[in-house]
């Protein structure tokens, strides 16, 4: 059977790792879009499936 594999991007921001900004909500879903991208990434890298956060800059 042929292996199959994939990729997946999330999209980030560095904003959730200023400590000035002052919007707490949408740190909190940036760093959870983080731990969310490890935690697939841990998953299914045996399965061939790439996943990674394409981040994009801080007030954008």
């Amino acid at each position: 059977m042929k292996k199959l594999g994939g990729s997946i991007v999330n999209l980030g921001s560095i904003s959730w790792m200023l400590k000035n900004s002052n919007i707490p909500v949408y740190m909190t879903a940036k760093a959870g879009v983080q731990g969310m991208t490890r935690g697939f990434a841990r998953d299914l890298g045996q399965f061939n499936i790439r996943v990674n956060t394409r981040w994009s800059p801080a007030g954008s």
